[in-house]
């Protein structure tokens, strides 16, 4: 009897956290805020920053970690099997904002990661109201949090340009569809290697060339930037 109470209570446990795992890789979450040493800082919205996205996807290296704000941050992450993960290396790209508000709070937020050495753990939990509706809390080393959704919160009289671009996942074409006059579009790895760019871009893109996988297209329009994901089959 006490080995199939034990049994049974490893096998809950072991289903709810490959239940969390699960839902860590397969949502894509957008920051809420973050809270650093008890102070809280919402992230700016504005042309160029319009939405902090954070997205875990499996490859065949591990498991990839990638957040945006002007810049990237992108990792590869390991699972410890307790509601955390680590990062076996972390990197971010070195450009500058165009905004001059959205520096300070990328800095901010890039610290709240870079504040964990490597294969220091970062804990997370992910709750829901009985809805589809998910919230995560990350927390690193410091107790800091930074808090996600996997739905973006309403923003009153948001007056952003959207783009939308579809089939997706795609086998071979990537069309796009948008209000805007797009001046530049690029395609990127989920290690950040840029493979396909243009400029001017046409309402269609070919994808025939690159293998399965997900990628990361970034448009720009002036001073607007734009990040989508799409799976390539």
């Amino acid at each position: 009897m006490l080995r199939s109470l034990q049994l049974a209570f490893l096998l809950l446990f072991f289903s709810n956290l490959f239940c969390q795992n699960e839902e860590l890789t397969d949502n894509q979450w957008f920051l809420e805020k973050i809270e650093i040493d008890g102070v809280e800082y919402v992230p700016p919205i504005n042309d160029e920053v319009q939405n902090v996205p954070l997205f875990f996807e499996t490859d065949a290296v591990g498991l990839n970690f990638w957040s945006f704000v002007c810049n990237a941050l992108n990792g590869i992450t390991t699972l410890n099997g307790e509601d955390s993960f680590a990062f076996s290396e972390l990197n971010q790209t070195l450009g500058d904002c165009v905004d001059p508000e959205n520096k300070p709070f990328e800095l901010q937020y890039f610290q709240f990661y870079f504040a964990n050495n490597i294969g220091e753990p970062y804990f997370y939990e992910i709750t829901n109201n009985g809805t589809s509706e998910k919230r995560m809390t990350v927390t690193n080393v410091n107790g800091d949090n930074a808090y996600y959704n996997n739905t973006l919160l309403s923003v009153e009289e948001n007056t952003f340009e959207v783009v939308s671009i579809f089939p997706n996942p795609t086998t071979n074409t990537l069309h796009i569809k948008t209000a805007m006059s797009l001046d530049r579009m690029a395609i990127y790895g989920v290690h950040g290697n840029l493979l396909i760019s243009k400029n001017t871009p046409s309402n269609s893109t070919d994808v025939s060339s690159l293998a399965p996988g997900v990628y990361f297209v970034e448009f720009f329009s002036g001073e607007t930037r734009i990040i989508q994901k799409f799976l390539k089959k």
